[in-house]
């Protein structure tokens, strides 16, 4: 059986390493990406679909938010 839902990424339960990397974004910055995300994928993403992005293309999510790549966006943040 299927069940979509309507969730919003800042309260979506991501897992592993794409834990990692959703916790280090701010509300606003996961708001950003779920705008983003919504404009590609209309028919909305699953939950596989959505942990997969974060875990092995962080570096997409940092691209997402105007980073060159992970590396300087972390450093970035740690600059703050």
């Amino acid at each position: 059986m299927k069940v979509f839902k309507e969730i919003k990424l800042r309260d979506f339960d991501f897992y592993d390493y794409a834990k990692q990397v959703a916790v280090a974004l701010s509300d606003e910055e996961l708001d950003a990406i779920e705008m983003q995300l919504e404009e590609m994928h209309p028919d909305g993403m699953s939950a596989t679909d959505i942990n997969d992005l974060f875990l092995f293309n962080a570096d997409t999510v940092a691209k997402m938010l105007g980073y060159d790549d992970w590396e300087h966006l972390w450093r970035k943040k740690n600059e703050e």
